[in-house]
């Protein structure tokens, strides 16, 4: 008998290891869902992996979600939420509050102080008190 040869299966990750899991949608729902990015599909395989109840529910939710608070934040708050291993009914709209907030900052903010979201230029120069300030992050500006 002769062995396996990798490069024959130029698509398969290399050795004998388990195939990392790939969902497909079959319904118009579930392809709606898996549309919001990286963090819908990494959400989806732990919560199908951890035995999660009501999972087309969740997924329904996550996608009005995404309609009202954009689907880059949502699929961010999906991933986190992944890899927390959180997936009760209220842990999403919880996770999304709080990534609203870990980058809303008071007008008041001194420009000296940093962020989470962005850093003060290195020449000490600070930004307006309007919000303008760049959002590597990618969260709109409040």
């Amino acid at each position: 008998m002769g062995r396996l040869a990798d490069e024959h299966y130029p698509h398969h990750p290399g050795g004998n290891l388990p195939r990392p899991p790939r969902p497909r949608a079959r319904t118009s729902a579930e392809e709606a869902f898996l549309a919001l990015g990286e963090g819908a599909h990494r959400w989806l395989i732990e919560a199908g992996a951890t035995g999660v109840a009501r999972v087309r529910a969740k997924m329904a939710h996550a996608v009005e979600l995404a309609a009202v608070l954009g689907a880059q934040r949502v699929d961010e708050a999906l991933g986190l939420a992944a890899i927390a291993g959180r997936f009760a009914d209220g842990d999403l709209a919880s996770i999304c509050d709080h990534l609203a907030a870990a980058c809303t900052w008071p007008t008041w903010w001194w420009p000296t102080r940093t962020s989470p979201c962005s850093r003060a230029p290195a020449d000490g120069g600070g930004w307006a008190n309007d919000h303008t300030h760049p959002r590597p992050c990618g969260h709109d500006a409040p």
